[in-house]
């Protein structure tokens, strides 16, 4: 069996400096992680070459470190037509797309459109996660987010409605993704501890061991083709582009 490589999507750096991003990101590494993401939410109105430019840090100090860096976007917005505008400016620039709302209307529809990779709320109402959105979810191959922080901030409140999200995303076979949601490094946890807590909220081991390592690396896998234009369409890939990119990137080491 291969090693499975652990990746936490959902940390909360923006703010931080190189430096506290280096210690961060080290111990991350020693809790046994390969890679990370980090929340680089767009707010209405915003520059999106600041968050450009967040992007290259973090993707520089995570190759002094050692770790992957996988670049997410999040856009949190009850306003679907705010979300397509940034959707069209923004998934060419970024790994992992995830959408955040309260709104059923907006549920809806991130559940169905291709460029989208995550989806998460951003309350605590199980309102949104109905048979309809499951099955949407389901069948667009969504990754639904769910967050220890979010826990941790009111577990009488949060136990329940992730126990019945694990249960409805179990049903209608909703692959979900765990994160920490951390902003320092008191709030960082092993990989298999995050994985303990989804067992806890009733999901089988080897799915909770996946939603923290194999289900995000088969998104950014063929998302990092998308954008390399090696899957020019749904299912349709150019065959041996990948290979030549190999052969060029070992000459210009040589």
């Amino acid at each position: 069996m291969s090693r499975r490589k652990f990746v936490d999507i959902g940390l909360n750096l923006r703010n931080f400096s190189v430096d506290i991003l280096e210690k961060l990101l080290s111990f991350l590494k020693g809790l046994g992680y390969s890679g990370f993401s980090t929340r680089l939410i767009v707010q209405c109105g915003e520059d999106l070459g600041k968050v450009l430019e967040i992007r290259d840090v973090l993707r520089s100090v995570s190759e002094r470190v050692g770790l992957e860096y996988i670049s997410r976007v999040d856009i949190v917005s009850n306003r679907k037509g705010f979300i397509k505008l940034c959707l069209r400016s923004i998934r060419r620039s970024f790994e992992l797309v995830a959408i955040g709302t309260s709104s059923l209307e907006v549920a809806r529809f991130a559940a169905r459109d291709r460029r989208v990779d995550i989806v998460y709320f951003t309350s605590g109402s199980r309102r949104l996660l109905d048979d309809v959105e499951c099955r949407m979810l389901s069948e667009g191959g969504k990754l639904l987010e769910l967050s220890l922080s979010k826990l941790l901030l009111d577990i009488s409140k949060y136990f329940a409605t992730y126990r019945y999200v694990v249960e409805m995303c179990s049903e209608y076979g909703v692959n979900i993704v765990f994160t920490s949601g951390a902003s320092s490094v008191h709030e960082l946890r092993a990989p298999r501890e995050l994985a303990s807590v989804l067992v806890a909220l009733g999901l089988p081991v080897e799915r909770a061991l996946d939603a923290v390592s194999d289900i995000v690396w088969k998104v950014v896998e063929v998302n990092r083709k998308k954008l390399r234009g090696i899957i020019v369409a749904e299912g349709v890939e150019v065959v041996g582009k990948e290979k030549e990119e190999k052969v060029r990137s070992s000459e210009g080491t040589e």
